[in-house]
């Protein structure tokens, strides 16, 4: 499974995918106040004909 870590804060985001990371998730991380980078990066990298989900 894969997993999209949206935090402003680097080290806490670092923590976070490093502990699911351990647990066998595949993990990406966003950084930013807004959350438009997660998003584009979560539409980015959805399966074929799951948009956002």
């Amino acid at each position: 499974m894969r997993i999209l870590v949206i935090e402003d804060e680097r080290k806490i985001a670092s923590f976070i995918k490093r502990g699911l990371r351990e647990e066998g998730y595949t993990v990406d991380t966003a950084f930013g106040g807004t959350g438009a980078d997660g998003l584009r990066l979560q539409l980015s990298c959805a399966p074929l004909g799951q948009k956002g989900t």
